[in-house]
């Protein structure tokens, strides 16, 4: 679970940047920080699903 939460706190950061970049720098670098913000996004998201796959298939075969 602490991954995930890293991971998640890395997308909003990454976002957070995006926006100023994209405000400050130029619309290219906000989107390709935003771009891997949302992959953050995704990898947090697939990051808590395979934990809970792993915790069902370890508590199976405690049965």
């Amino acid at each position: 679970m602490h991954t995930t939460g890293r991971l998640l706190v890395l997308a909003v950061a990454c976002l957070v940047v995006a926006w100023l970049a994209g405000r400050f720098v130029g619309v290219t670098a906000g989107m390709a920080l935003t771009v891997l913000g949302l992959l953050f996004v995704v990898a947090a998201i697939a990051n808590s699903y395979l934990a809970d796959v792993r915790e069902g298939y370890r508590s199976g075969r405690e049965e």
